[in-house]
C-alpha cells in the first residue's frame, strides 16, 4: 500500500548506490522482505547515522511508492544492536550465514512476523553466546532447522516419513540424500538414495531442533556432527539453488569434525 509507513526492520544487505545513496534490502516484521533506497545516506548523521548496517535491530520510516520497486527510506532509529557480535570474527560469520540465509528464504512483501522474531532471537543468542564455535554453530543449526518448519519443510527425525514407524522401532536408520527426513528399511526403494544414521546424529539434530539444557555428548562427536551437517545441508537444497556468498568464510569458523576426535 502506497504511503508512509514504520516497521521494525532488519537489513539482510545494503549496496551503495552512485555517490551518497545506498540501496538496502529490509525485512519488516509487518511487511516482509523488500528494497528501499536511502538518498543522501552516507552524508545524513541525522536521518541514518550509519545505523544501516546488518544485525541491528531498527525501527525504519519509509514511504512506499505507486509504480516503484523501490521504497524510500526516511529515516531509522536503532532500536538494538548486538555488540558481542561485531568484536569477534566467528560470531560475524555466523551472523552474516544467518542474515543472507534469511534474505534468500525470505519472499517480498510477504509478512513473517514468526520468521522475524526466530532472526532476533538468533542474533540476541549470538551476542550473548560465548565464543565457542560449537555453540554458535548450535544457534545457527537451530535458526535453519526452524526456518524449514515455517517453510513447510522440515527434515522428519522422529519417524518413517513413508510409513510412520517410529525410530526407535527400526533395527536400523535411515536418512533420504534428497534431504526429506528418516526412512525405516521397509520403505527404502531400490535404487533411492539413503545413509545409515548414526544414533548419535539422531540426537543432535534432536537437540538442534529444541536446544535445552546442556549439549549432548554428541555435540563432540566428529561423526555425529559431520552427518548432522550433511543431512541440513540436504534439506536446505531444496530451497537454495546456489552457494551462499558467506558460506566460505562461515566455513572458516566451523569448527573441523576431525579436531573433536
Amino acid at each position: 500500500m502506497a504511503g508512509k509507513h514504520t516497521s521494525l526492520v532488519f537489513v539482510l544487505r545494503k549496496v551503495e548506490y552512485a555517490e551518497r545513496d545506498v540501496i538496502a534490502t529490509l525485512f519488516a516484521r509487518d511487511r516482509g522482505r523488500f528494497s528501499a533506497i536511502a538518498k543522501n545516506a552516507r552524508g545524513s548523521k541525522r536521518r541514518f547515522g550509519g545505523g544501516i548496517q546488518p544485525m541491528r535491530l531498527l525501527r525504519a520510516d519509509y514511504t512506499v511508492r505507486t509504480n516503484s520497486d523501490l521504497a524510500r527510506l526516511e529515516s531509522i532509529d536503532v532500536r538494538e544492536d548486538f555488540p558481542g557480535i561485531e568484536g569477534d570474527f566467528d560470531k560475524i560469520a555466523f551472523g552474516s550465514y544467518a542474515t543472507e540465509w534469511t534474505r534468500e528464504l525470505t519472499v517480498d512483501a510477504d509478512p513473517r512476523p514468526d520468521l522475524f522474531d526466530l532472526v532476533g532471537r538468533f542474533y540476541r543468542r549470538l551476542d550473548r553466546a560465548d565464543c565457542d564455535p560449537l555453540l554458535l554453530e548450535v544457534a545457527l543449526r537451530h535458526l535453519q532447522l526452524q526456518f524449514f518448519r515455517y517453510l513447510g519443510s522440515p527434515p522428519n527425525l522422529d519417524e518413517c516419513i513413508r510409513c510412520g514407524t517410529p525410530t526407535e522401532s527400526m533395527q536400523k536408520v535411515y536418512a533420504l540424500r534428497a534431504g526429506d527426513g528418516i526412512i525405516c528399511p521397509d520403505c527404502v526403494r531400490t535404487g533411492e538414495g539413503v545413509g545409515v544414521v548414526f544414533p548419535q546424529t539422531l540426537e543432535l539434530l534432536r537437540y538442534f531442533r529444541a536446544p535445552q539444557g546442556r549439549p549432548p555428548d554428541a555435540l563432540t562427536n566428529s561423526d555425529a556432527l559431520a552427518q548432522a551437517r550433511r543431512i541440513i545441508d540436504a534439506t536446505a537444497s531444496q530451497f537454495l539453488d546456489r552457494r551462499l556468498k558467506s558460506r566460505p568464510t562461515l566455513e572458516t569458523s566451523l569448527k573441523d569434525p576431525g579436531e573433536l576426535i
